[in-house]
């Protein structure tokens, strides 16, 4: 199965997220596509292929993360994240909190680690929230228009949140998009 260990946000979050990606991405006509409804978070580690076994060790080391609870965290302006020319994600960087952010994704992905060292573990290389993402065919001038999109848009209020749970999510891929289902929460 297709794991990651994240936070989601929360509820108000959720709507607020919800609400104004889905005119975005109907204001995108066809470039974006959301990320699944009541989805966001902020992804600490992806485990591509996890055996059942597997993710029986990985919650058990979940449960001995200790981390300072609630890490009040500041949300930023959407920005549209590019590999070389083609747009990928619309995304949100954290703007407060980082520092305890950064140290709890640290002792997920070292608990995990440790907990199954054959596993892969990728760790994010920055902590964001994905809103939404480019069609495969997308080009640097569907990005561009996207950003003209997020400068008016109401998504670019800064939004506080609070995280007080790790929560692992499953990720199944499908010709819809993917599916989320929450496995556990701490």
């Amino acid at each position: 199965m297709r794991l990651f260990a994240c936070t989601l946000l929360g509820e108000d979050n959720q709507a607020f997220y919800d609400e104004h990606v889905a005119r975005l991405v109907d204001a995108s006509h066809g470039r974006l596509r959301p990320i699944p409804r009541s989805s966001a978070h902020l992804t600490y580690a992806f485990l591509p292929a996890v055996s059942e076994s597997d993710y029986e060790h990985i919650v058990a080391a979940i449960d001995t993360v200790k981390h300072p609870v609630p890490i009040a965290i500041r949300l930023g302006q959407p920005a549209v994240l590019y590999a070389r020319k083609q747009p990928r994600l619309v995304c949100v960087d954290v703007l407060g909190g980082r520092p305890e952010l950064a140290g709890l994704a640290k002792s997920v992905i070292e608990a995990v680690q440790r907990a199954c060292p054959t596993a892969r573990v990728d760790a994010v290389r920055t902590l964001h929230l994905t809103l939404a993402r480019f069609r495969r065919d997308a080009m640097r001038k569907d990005g561009r228009a996207v950003e003209e999109l997020l400068e008016s848009s109401e998504l670019a209020l800064e939004r506080p949140d609070s995280i007080s749970e790790i929560h692992i999510v499953e990720s199944s891929l499908t010709p819809a998009g993917p599916v989320y289902t929450v496995r556990y929460r701490s």
